[in-house]
């Protein structure tokens, strides 16, 4: 065995076990789970040898371990056939999977922060807390399929993908608690006022660069990440950098990171989207009546230009769309923000009094979600575009 080159000459024997690490969260489905395996070792006991490897395939398992498994843990691969799928990414079919120990501690570390978030979301209990899941973290494996659907026929569907709206909130939040920690320090000690705003602006990246670590990394949180820390850096160098620069810088250095990350969909979409908002949002927004206020129509204009940006794609790919999504994000997607905020805090005040407003927290959550599913409900009955 050599490296893959058995994929080129299917004459050469297959190996029988391939070793590799999680390249990100299991997605599990049913009794199983699908994975993406990030390959370094391939092995045959057939012919007692063993040799480096590089690649990444994509594997699905009817039974899969009953532990759930999350980024950097080490894997092993028995048995399974490699076909090319869409994309040119390899596709396991059959065999088995195993767990091994963890790449190294900060692995582990993060996959118990991991599992210890989701236990105090869904602790909240309800279709509130599985929506807060999915919404907050990107996780969807409770989440019924009809309210997948509701979203999509609503035109919303990009609330449940992990984006720049994520970035934001966490961005505010921390950065709210970071000027908080500023103000205290220039009242302290006022000669060292830039200090402490470059402490108020660490805390806000900070907690984003943690927020993607434990969600995940995704191209849409990779781009909303590289574009935000990229706009601090120029603002601390007395720059002002045009919002166009910096997605194109984004998009180069998360493509130089991982060249493959171009062909996924998630990738695409959410760059088209942004883009569609930077160069046909104030077009559109110059051409709507100027009764409208000047927010609403700079509003109006981001969804529709982020709606045409991203259409022929999403027909090209799903064989539908919902333009009703230009007018329901201008309600979900602040009902949607408020639900985020509302299902953090009720969590944190679950843990601080130690389960005691939980049912407090869960009330509301519960309420919220009860909203988005009205709101879902109206908006999903516009009919579509078919392709």
């Amino acid at each position: 065995v050599a490296g893959v080159s058995w994929l080129a000459d299917r004459s050469l024997p297959s190996p029988e076990e391939r070793q590799g690490v999680l390249a990100r969260d299991d997605r599990p489905s049913g009794a199983g789970g699908r994975y993406r395996i990030a390959v370094d070792r391939v092995a045959s006991t057939r012919l007692a040898a063993a040799a480096s490897a590089r690649f990444t395939i994509d594997a699905a398992f009817a039974a899969a371990p009953a532990e759930r498994g999350y980024r950097g843990r080490r894997v092993v691969v028995r048995g399974v056939t490699l076909r090319r799928g869409p994309a040119g990414r390899l596709r396991a079919a059959g065999g088995q999977l195993a767990w091994a120990a963890y790449a190294g501690p900060a692995a582990a570390v993060r996959a118990r922060a991991r599992a210890a978030a989701e236990r105090m979301i869904l602790a909240q209990g309800g279709s509130g807390a599985v929506l807060l899941l999915a919404v907050l973290l990107g996780d969807r494996q409770h989440l019924r399929a009809e309210e997948v659907e509701a979203f999509r026929r609503a035109g919303a569907l990009h609330l449940l993908a992990l984006s720049g709206l994520h970035v934001g909130l966490v961005y505010a939040l921390a950065g709210g608690v970071g000027r908080g920690v500023a103000m205290a320090g220039m009242l302290a000690a006022p000669r060292w006022q830039r200090l402490w705003l470059a402490l108020a602006a660490a805390i806000g990246l900070g907690a984003v660069f943690l927020y993607v670590e434990l969600a995940g990394t995704r191209p849409s949180l990779a781009r909303a990440t590289m574009m935000l820390a990229l706009g601090r850096l120029a603002a601390a160098l007395g720059r002002r950098p045009r919002s166009l620069h910096l997605l194109a810088l984004s998009a180069i250095v998360v493509a130089a990171t991982d060249p493959r990350v171009v062909r996924d969909l998630s990738f695409q979409l959410s760059y088209a989207a942004l883009l569609g908002i930077l160069q046909l949002g104030p077009w559109i927004a110059r051409r709507l009546p100027a009764c409208l206020p000047p927010g609403l129509r700079s509003a109006i204009g981001m969804a529709a230009g982020a709606q045409a940006a991203t259409l022929p794609l999403v027909l090209a790919v799903f064989g539908r769309a919902h333009p009703i999504g230009v007018a329901s994000g201008l309600v979900m997607v602040p009902y949607t923000a408020l639900f985020l905020w509302s299902g953090i805090a009720g969590v944190a005040l679950t843990e601080l009094s130690a389960g005691g407003l939980q049912p407090i927290a869960h009330f509301v959550l519960n309420l919220l979600y009860s909203g988005l599913t009205m709101l879902n409900d109206l908006f999903g009955q516009a009919p579509g575009i078919r392709w």
